[in-house]
């Protein structure tokens, strides 16, 4: 746990005056395993006294506004804390075996009261960090820093996934918003989805009967389902994915095809799972709620010499505020790390998964009476289904040669297997189309299957020519991707009346009736510099993409093949006006292959995107920051149909421009917060057919926000009682692209939760969508989705 104690002046004196005669000495040759990026000083050593349980004293004011340099490898305690604050301008003291205490060096004499000499561990602090002064001096008020298990703050310093080189975010010259585990934990959040509550600009596309997804419009384009985890690109377009195991999820804004290959210009999502610790512990949730939800959850991190383990393994089954529908879901993500030598490391990661789904639907087709219906409402019969089985596996291999050069490989593997059955309208129909005579369809698939292997090379160096300062990443990345079904699309019934539904039609018998199989093979090469001087900081990167894509029916000998290669680019500048304040600009692009040919049988060019943007990063104290963005996207070679002759051509365009505003952080010690508006236009800018040009991008409003705050109430009771409060407004949307006239209609939703610790014991209750009110959210562009009414969870946890 973590404890922050102001201290005065007299009681710093009377603490270091006691360690001064009772001191024994140190073990020196005790290492931990560090992976601390570049942040905030006060951050790194927050973690480096939870990883070692050691306490740290320091003054508050000492270390406000400073970075700490990156510490990764098997260090001793005092080691880490001499490459932590290399150049920083701070110096420690070991007082015992448990209390170091650090201040700003050359110690300004304040009031001497004691010269002494303070025993010390053998090893010498790194000669880039001050010599200890032998005078105890009266310091400023401190924070004691002790044993720490998470992190509760909303804010977060840098990021991985934006350059791969965890840059301060007021540094970096692009819009990224991190939401970390402590936010889904305090939302309550049950499917990926939900992240876009959080986040500025961004929209959830629902999954196919409701279900976990991953499918989101960030700044009006969808990301095609493509994602990323721990760094590594995953094409999963219906796979659903849980919480258990999630340490953070970056969002990434505009086009990310420097570093991450074939990508809308929209922006790019990665999630980060969680590691072993250097320590031992138990956390354990148990959760029941609305529409008979049950879940269990365990995170089990255990430390032997130098072999970390941890362990997540949850289960839920829930009905649904649908008819006909439940589901089951179990998980288990199991986690090794080895340190072989102080600078290096291997790691294996996996995960498992299975889900099944009963009644699953595709959502109600798009006319206008699917809005006044009640929100159970479904297409589909009981004895529809859908069986899921995910498993990754991870493996990464890093080595440190110096302290400014490191190498890492990686291999990630990810497949999903599924088969299906569900009963809906056809995808193609229109919201002018009687709603009482609608002629339903069976869709079933035996074997559908989709694979990613994806193996990175990175070199990370870190060096200066004169005055300039530079970090490097040089990359090659291969991928190999497949998506392969069997499955028939046939007629069940007609005249089905979803106005006064009439259920209980027989199974269809399995029969298959056509089929894909889709591959993808790129590899790539990257190189990005980072360059530093003086207040000016300029981030250039360049890639070198050769993909090829087959596509194939298994059913027949049909075939298509397509080669394609591109260069993208990304350049930003960014000027620190203050240490707390800085602008930026930014170039980049973006790159994605088209599959398919046009009526002269010439294939497609592929699709391109470009942003500029320009913005202002503040940080109004230490834990909260401010952004503002103002963002120009366009994306050509959009595949569009034809307005006659049933052909398709790829000359369509599309732009959207915005503007963004988050705040993000602590208010105060106990009172944490994330704010984010957005207002975005987002619309067809050319396309084949006049009239279509000027139409709305579907799912995408005018203007949004969302807010969500958690406090910590100052009252006089054993442990710590919090409320939070949240609340969602998402604007006017087209359900369609082309817009046939159907909107679905804003609405504000408001979210309650209650939170309560006491020493190991927690309890969280969450209430979301207090006022009842009906809402939708689109299904890839051809069916709308009812989201749940008002509903509750009640979670309670024990850690060991």
């Amino acid at each position: 746990m973590k404890s922050s104690l102001k201290l005065t002046v007299p009681l710093v004196e009377m603490l270091v005056l006691f360690a001064l005669t009772n001191t024994t000495k140190a073990d020196a040759q005790a290492q931990y395993a560090f992976d601390l990026p570049c942040q905030s000083l006060a951050n790194t050593l927050d973690q480096l006294a939870q990883t070692s349980n050691t306490k740290l004293v320091y003054s508050d004011s000492a270390v406000q506004g400073l970075s700490a340099a990156p510490v990764q490898g098997r260090y001793t305690v005092t080691q880490a804390l001499a490459r932590a604050l290399n150049n920083s301008g701070m110096q420690y003291q070991v007082v015992d075996n448990t209390l170091i205490t650090l201040k700003a060096a050359p110690v300004r004499k304040v009031a001497q009261r004691q010269k002494a000499i303070l025993p010390v561990r053998s090893e010498k602090p790194s000669t880039a960090v001050p010599p200890v002064s032998q005078e105890v001096v009266e310091l400023a008020p401190v924070t004691v820093v002790g044993h720490n298990e998470e992190d509760k703050s909303y804010s977060a310093y840098s990021s991985s996934t934006a350059t791969k080189t965890d840059t301060p975010l007021l540094e970096t010259p692009i819009t990224v918003q991190v939401v970390p585990k402590q936010v889904i934990k305090d939302k309550g959040m049950q499917s990926p989805n939900d992240l876009a509550e959080v986040v500025a600009g961004v929209q959830p596309i629902v999954g196919y009967g409701n279900a976990p997804s991953q499918w989101f419009l960030i700044r009006g384009f969808s990301n095609d389902s493509l994602n990323y985890r721990n760094g590594y690109r995953l094409v999963e377009k219906y796979t659903p994915r849980d919480f258990a195991n999630v340490e953070r999820v970056e969002f990434v804004k505009g086009p990310a095809s420097v570093l991450y290959g074939t990508n809308q210009p929209g922006g790019a999502i990665n999630t980060i799972t969680k590691k072993p610790l250097d320590m031992d512990f138990v956390r354990t949730d148990f959760t029941g709620g609305s529409f008979g939800r049950f879940r269990g959850a365990i995170d089990l991190n255990k430390k032997i010499g130098d072999v970390g383990l941890r362990l997540n393994v949850a289960g839920d089954r829930q009905d649904s505020y649908f008819d006909f529908q439940n589901s089951q879901n179990w998980f288990v993500a199991p986690v090794i790390t080895y340190q072989f030598t102080p600078n290096t490391k291997i790691m294996y990661e996996a995960e498992f998964q299975e889900t099944k789904q009963n009644g699953w639907s595709n959502g109600l087709p798009n006319f206008a009476d699917a809005l006044k219906l009640p929100a159970n409402r479904t297409m589909t019969e009981p004895f529809t289904y859908l069986n899921n089985f995910n498993h990754t596996h991870h493996l990464e291999f890093e080595h440190s040669f110096n302290d400014h050069w490191r190498f890492r490989q990686g291999f990630y593997y990810s497949r999903t297997d599924r088969d299906f059955l569900s009963i809906n309208s056809d995808f193609a129909r229109k919201p002018s189309e009687p709603a009482n005579a609608i002629t339903r369809y069976a869709y079933q698939s035996p074997d559908e299957h989709q694979q990613n292997i994806v193996a990175q090379s990175e070199l990370y160096g870190h060096f200066t020519t004169g005055d300039i300062d530079h970090q490097i990443v040089a990359g090659f990345e291969t991928i190999h991707s497949l998506f392969a079904y069997t499955a028939d699309f046939s007629e069940y019934d007609k005249k089905f009346n979803l106005l006064n539904p009439v259920y209980g039609g027989s199974v269809p018998g399995k029969k298959v009736g056509f089929g894909s199989h889709d591959t993808t093979d790129s590899n790539a090469v990257y190189l990005q510099d980072q360059l530093k001087w003086g207040n000016w900081r300029l981030l250039a990167g360049w890639r070198h993409d050769e993909v090829e894509t087959a596509t194939k029916d298994p059913l027949g000998t049909s075939k298509d093949e397509k080669s394609d290669s591109a260069d993208t680019g990304r350049v930003g500048l960014l000027y620190t006006i203050t240490p707390k304040t800085s602008v930026y600009y930014s170039f980049s692009q973006s790159f994605v292959p088209n599959l398919g040919r046009d009526k002269n049988n010439k294939l497609f060019d592929p699709d391109r995107g470009t942003q500029h943007e320009v913005g202002i990063k503040h940080s109004l104290r230490d834990g909260l920051d401010f952004t503002l963005s103002l963002f120009d996207i366009t994306r050509e070679n959009v595949v569009i149909s034809a307005p006659t002759g049933g052909f398709r051509v790829n000359n369509g365009e599309q732009h959207s421009q915005g503007i963004e505003t988050s705040l993000v952080g602590d208010i105060t010690s106990d009172l944490h917060v994330i704010t984010n508006l957005t207002w975005l236009d987002a619309k067809v800018e050319k396309h084949a057919d006049p009239t279509q040009v000027g139409n709305r991008l579907f799912g995408v409003p005018h203007f949004s926000a969302n807010a969500w705050g958690v406090y910590d109430l100052p009252l006089s009771i054993p442990g710590k009682l919090s409320t939070g409060f949240g609340i969602v407004h998402v604007g006017e949307r087209e359900a369609t692209l082309p817009n046939f006239g159907l909107k679905l209609p804003a609405y504000t939703r408001f979210d309650l939760g209650v939170f309560y610790k006491l020493d190991n014991m927690r309890l969280a209750l969450n209430l979301r969508n207090l006022t009842d009110v009906k809402y939708y959210e689109t299904l890839e562009n051809f069916a709308v989705q009812a989201q749940s009414p008002l509903n509750w969870a009640l979670t309670v946890g024990y850690d060991f």
